[in-house]
């Protein structure tokens, strides 16, 4: 509606290109388009849109030969992301290693890449926050694995050496850890 106001009552206005860009792109079958063309040839309207469908048509083709040959579709986006710098393609290429392969480290190489290529980019915050994920996920794995190695440490202090003060330093520090099931 505001696009709209800005397109008919502010002809010589500096938002008068991105309201009728969303336009079109809200009512691709209008004739928002041809009026971008008209007014801002220097925009390369046209070519950008043939450009941009055509890649994503090439990113669902290549989506596609995921279940038949995985390797083969995570090179071909990798391509389509050098061919064409597309930051979807960078970032389903971290996507697939993260959440069909479980390959954690694949997929932080490929989710920092795309940070810092596309500090503005539209997955921006999801990558950040996955990134987040993977090691908070890593840090509690941490923690969990030093209690166990204390209790463990504690236990073999009481059974082997009759050493009762390291034993209770240990088995205490493992008391002390989050995971309540070895305590």
């Amino acid at each position: 509606k505001n696009f709209l106001k800005i397109v008919d009552n502010y002809p010589s206005s500096k938002y008068r290109y991105k309201s009728l860009l969303f336009l079109d792109i809200a009512n691709p079958d209008s004739l928002w388009r041809e009026l971008l063309i008209k007014e801002f040839p220097q925009s390369n309207i046209q070519n950008n849109i043939s450009k941009l469908n055509e890649v994503d048509i090439m990113i669902d083709e290549t989506w596609d030969i995921l279940e038949t040959d995985p390797q083969k579709c995570i090179l071909a986006f990798i391509d389509l992301h050098e061919k064409y710098n597309n930051e979807k393609s960078l970032y389903i290429v971290g996507f697939i290693y993260d959440d069909y392969f479980k390959d954690i480290e694949n997929s932080i190489k490929y989710y920092n890449k795309y940070l810092n290529m596309y500090k503005d980019g539209e997955f921006y915050l999801i990558v950040q926050n996955r990134i987040n994920d993977i090691k908070e996920m890593y840090n509690a794995e941490i923690k969990s694995r030093e209690q166990r190695i204390h209790l463990k440490s504690g236990f073999d202090f009481f059974k082997y050496s009759s050493n009762l003060d390291s034993s209770l330093f240990y088995l205490d520090l493992a008391s002390k850890g989050e995971n309540k099931k070895i305590n």
